[in-house]
């Protein structure tokens, strides 16, 4: 679960607004026991961090090592399934598009 929220986070970029994370725990996107679950471990062995309402990854080559080495097809579903469900959420909910605007 841990490498899959790491797969999602890093197709964020380098950090991420928490509100897009809650959004994306509703979807099948996130690991099974979601990205949150998933937000401790990290933050305990160093790879990301949270600070004022955004998870970052520790340093840039971490995000960079992480993006780079997931398999080309399913980097490309990863982002089109992530825009495509931050799309639908954020055509719902304002709250959303700021969130969404910060990626």
């Amino acid at each position: 679960d841990a490498l899959k929220a790491l797969q999602v986070l890093s197709c964020c970029g380098f950090h991420t607004d928490v509100a897009v994370l809650e959004l994306l725990e509703e979807s099948d996107i996130s690991p099974c026991r979601g990205i949150r679950s998933s937000l401790q471990y990290l933050v305990d062995v160093g790879i990301v961090e949270i600070a004022g309402g955004l998870v970052a990854f520790a340093h840039d080559l971490i995000q960079q090592h992480v993006y780079e080495n997931i398999d080309l097809s399913q980097r490309r579903d990863l982002h089109f399934n992530i825009s495509l469900f931050l799309g639908l959420k954020s055509s719902m909910n304002s709250t959303s598009i700021q969130a969404i605007s910060s990626i």
